[in-house]
């Protein structure tokens, strides 16, 4: 028997100083939900030009901010709530705003992608949850998949980069992942996150091998 979950989805974001995206859309049965309608707002950066404010990172990883998005620590944007089931497949999208010069919002930066899962233990409102329970990871990206970008095709043959084509998630506009099945019935929030390190662009080793 497949058991309903809910997620009460956050999106955090870490990288580099120019990774100026968020995944803010919820993909819910295959559909595209509107920007923050399931996921909670971030906040525009301050002392930051009004195009990049919004899409700007955090990279400082002790602030509270890495676990759900810029002041999304609390839901004061008051999100949705999904309801899913354990073995569901759901995603998250770039959603808006676009950073200036681009065609669409998407993951303009070559790096690491995963997906998270934690459980809500409070018992008030889920809007109070700040993030600070144990969180476990459910998807790990590295590698090029079926999902990443096919730069064969016309449209995006001007953007390849052989070394940035590396990774599974350069230039993507979304990424699904499956619900583990055996996830017990309960309230979880789900986070989508992407790095890169800044210094340099990293060539994964031959054999590739990722544990974590």
């Amino acid at each position: 028997m497949r058991l309903a979950t809910t997620l009460a989805l956050t999106s955090a974001l870490a990288g580099s100083t120019t990774a100026h995206y968020v995944m803010g859309r919820l993909i819910l049965d295959g559909k595209w939900t509107n920007t923050w309608e399931y996921v909670r707002e971030v906040s525009p950066k301050e002392n930051t030009s009004a195009g990049l404010a919004l899409v700007s990172p955090n990279i400082d990883p002790t602030s509270p901010d890495i676990r759900c998005g810029r002041n999304a620590t609390l839901g004061w944007s008051k999100p949705k709530v999904a309801i899913v089931k354990a073995g569901d497949t759901i995603g998250f999208g770039a959603g808006e705003p676009k950073l200036e010069g681009t065609d669409a919002p998407r993951l303009y930066h070559p790096g690491f992608g995963s997906a998270w899962l934690s459980k809500y233990e409070g018992e008030g409102s889920l809007d109070e949850y700040d993030g600070s329970g144990e969180w476990v990871k459910i998807l790990q990206i590295v590698n090029r998949t079926e999902q990443s970008v096919d730069f064969d095709l016309p449209e995006n043959k001007p953007y390849y980069d052989k070394l940035k084509a590396i990774w599974g998630t350069f230039r993507v506009d979304s990424w699904n992942f499956t619900i583990p099945a055996t996830t017990p019935p309960d309230v979880y929030f789900s986070s989508y996150d992407y790095a890169l390190d800044p210094t340099k662009i990293f060539v994964p080793p031959e054999p590739q091998v990722w544990t974590g």
